[in-house]
């Protein structure tokens, strides 16, 4: 059961975004960063429809052909609608209900879900189709609309709802924290169903609970079940999914996407990592197309092109699955030294890939007896290779998971790693997630005791935490919602953690019919933000930060030097990186951890040098976190650029001459960091 008393556990509070229908531009969610209650929201949305009036003396211009209203209905629950005699609204359904036989059932239908901001009535057969987004109309004697122009009191939280179905989520990068996210669903914002070449998104902003939803059309790409990985730069790079071929690249310098190049090979349920040298890897991926032969290709951003790897085979990384196109699917991608990828399921046969030249593959031994598809896979301590493992099924679907939990430590490229067996798990997950939490534990959160895609049968709501320091596994308070098939979850720059969606079918409405669609999202607040009783811990500040190439530390090369200050200093305080990440279908080959170990201390003011070595620190955007000593509470990160290359610097110290640097002024405000540069 939910538990509201915080001490030692986790607690859950249920995001959720109201719809109505008004003339603002965004929804807006009032939060808390410890209650275990509901969060509070606002009553507004997105500006579906320009200006409406809610008197009948003034109808709306909402139906076909820009026609006014014939009348306004107001429902028991007082919400307001516009009636559109012989309108048929196209686009942005959400669930078809049966045995509707009149407009004014068809209003208090669609006044239940404050979601459903129109409804369309076809009357030959009693179907209404429920829409949460207004697209454009067409006449039609068959078909009878309402439009929501107003709303009344909210219902209960956990009926509401966000404008898609986040099956996958990244963040945004930014400086100099991370405040915005981004979820998408498919070409429907609750349906997927082939190739329709255009994506429905909703953009969170963390801090002030706004909502907004965009549909992505200019690349053409229906970007439902890809491959999913961030450049050096905070780009985000999504290949592949029901538009199999195609790649979107989502800048965050414009909040824009442009279309990349095509893949060489179609696919979907793919994973991809980038690599030591800001390449992006791909493999498998077989769910989109005739199933075939999927082997390995690499994307260069700077080249703008993918590039086969015909030694890059993806045949020892196929699981047995009793279905063909699920066997090369949502691999565990470990991004590791010199363009090596350790690929440690879910395939019970461990692998090693290489994404420079053709590309190879090496296997290292079995690390189970079974497949684990769709299992948690995290690298928690990326400084000495260390890797836990869990759950998954040996098929992908109708398929009973296992407890079974490995803790792996990788070294050398292409070397074997050392399998250690773990306590099981208290519970067998198939469809869960796993995040890296800034302390190095790893939560897992939601699965099925058995995997049954688009259902919550079986829906586990118990989490549960690994802590590395003792290698066990325990339980934590319960979420509110099943999280399974098509469930995402990842971390907050302020320590939270995301958890969101599930469910998602074709347009059938089976998911919706049995309840197995979730449009909305959870709010994870892990123990580490609580005392022992239940008050908010106090979190350290950063201040101040910067490194020896940016006054701002907002960019540092790996290797570099970051300088902080805490605005109140505590004894025994950590620091530790946390790469962003990005996550679908179970995968997030993005996140991982490294711990800053390489401090000095002088006052408040600490000096941390980073991994020289880009196999751990891969390039990319990263949360900077100081933690206390009591409790491990993090702060609000601080987002840092890990990026390599030459670096331009306008000369601010000089000797007589800007042709010529004081290195002595030089090194003394940013460290040796002559290596790579170019002087203007």
């Amino acid at each position: 059961m939910f538990l509201s008393q915080p001490p030692l556990l986790l607690t859950f509070g249920l995001l959720v975004i109201a719809q109505s229908v008004s003339a603002s531009s965004s929804t807006t969610l009032s939060r808390s960063a410890t209650t275990s209650r509901s969060t509070t929201l606002s009553e507004s949305t997105s500006n579906l429809i320009s200006s409406v009036a809610s008197h009948a003396t003034n109808l709306p211009l909402v139906c076909a052909g820009g026609l006014p209203a014939s009348r306004i209905i107001t429902t028991k629950n007082k919400f307001e609608f516009a009636v559109c005699l012989g309108t048929d609204l196209q686009g942005g359904d959400d669930t078809v209900v049966g045995n509707i036989k009149s407009i004014e059932q068809l209003a208090e239908d669609c006044s239940q879900r404050l979601s459903c901001l129109a409804s369309s009535w076809e009357k030959v057969f009693n179907f209404a189709y429920r829409k949460v987004v207004l697209t454009v109309s067409k006449a039609s004697e068959k078909v009878d609309s309402i439009v929501r122009i107003s709303s009344g009191p909210p219902p209960d939280p956990a009926e509401r709802g966000i404008p898609v179905i986040p099956v996958a989520v990244f963040l945004v990068s930014e400086k100099p924290r991370i405040t915005r996210l981004l979820a998408f669903s498919a070409f429907e914002p609750l349906w997927f169903g082939g190739a329709k070449g255009r994506t429905q998104f909703a953009e969170y902003n963390i801090e002030t609970g706004a909502v907004s939803h965009r549909n992505i059309t200019n690349t053409h790409h229906e970007m439902f079940c890809p491959g999913i990985s961030t450049l050096q730069d905070g780009r985000v790079v999504i290949s592949g999914g029901t538009d199999a071929n195609r790649t979107s690249i989502y800048d965050p310098k414009t909040n824009n996407f442009i279309a990349g190049p095509n893949m060489q090979i179609a696919r979907g349920y793919q994973s991809s990592a980038t690599l030591s040298d800001g390449k992006i890897f791909t493999l498998g991926g077989s769910w989109d197309g005739p199933v075939g032969v999927r082997d390995g290709e690499v994307y260069d951003s700077i080249a703008s092109t993918w590039t086969r790897l015909p030694g890059a085979v993806v045949q020892p990384s196929l699981t047995q699955d009793e279905v063909e196109d699920k066997r090369d699917n949502h691999q565990w991608f470990f991004s590791w030294r010199n363009e090596s990828i350790f690929q440690a399921g879910p395939s019970k046969q461990m692998n090693w890939y290489w994404g420079s030249g053709s590309g190879r593959v090496q296997s290292v031994g079995a690390r189970d007896t079974e497949d684990a598809m769709c299992g948690i896979f995290a690298v928690y301590d990326a400084l000495r290779g260390k890797i836990v493992t869990a759950a998954g099924t040996p098929s992908y679907d109708h398929s009973t998971p296992n407890r079974k939990a490995f803790h792996m430590t990788i070294d050398a490229p292409g070397a074997p790693p050392t399998v250690e067996r773990l306590p099981d798990l208290a519970q067998g997950r198939a469809f869960a997630n796993a995040i890296i939490l800034p302390d190095g534990t790893v939560l897992i959160t939601g699965g099925q005791t058995y995997s049954k895609s688009f259902t919550d049968e079986g829906s586990i709501f118990v989490p549960e935490l690994f802590d590395p320091a003792t290698k066990t596994f325990r339980q934590l308070a319960a979420m509110k919602v099943p999280r399974n098939y098509h469930s995402t979850a990842i971390l907050l720059p302020d320590g939270r953690v995301f958890s969101a969606g599930g469910g998602l079918c074709r347009p059938d409405g089976k998911c919706a019919k049995q309840g197995s669609d979730h449009p909305d999202a959870e709010i994870f607040s892990p123990p580490y933000l609580f005392n022992q009783d239940g008050s908010e811990a106090r979190r350290p500040v950063i201040a101040t930060l910067s490194s020896n190439v940016d006054l701002d530390g907002y960019f540092v090369r790996p290797g570099g030097i970051l300088t902080l200050t805490l605005a109140e200093d505590q004894p025994g305080v950590k620091f530790s990186f946390v790469r962003v990440g990005t996550n679908t279908h179970s995968v997030n080959t993005d996140q991982r951890r490294v711990p800053l170990e390489d401090v000095r201390k002088v006052g408040n003011m600490y000096t941390l040098a980073l991994p020289h070595d880009t196999g751990i620190l891969t390039p990319g955007d990263w949360y900077m976190f100081a933690i206390s000593a009591e409790g491990g509470t993090p702060s609000v990160s601080r987002t840092v650029n890990v990026m390599f290359g030459q670096w331009k610097w306008h000369i601010i110290a000089y000797t007589g001459s800007i042709c010529q640097p004081d290195w002595d002024v030089w090194n003394a405000k940013f460290g040796d960091i002559s290596d790579g540069l170019e002087f203007s």
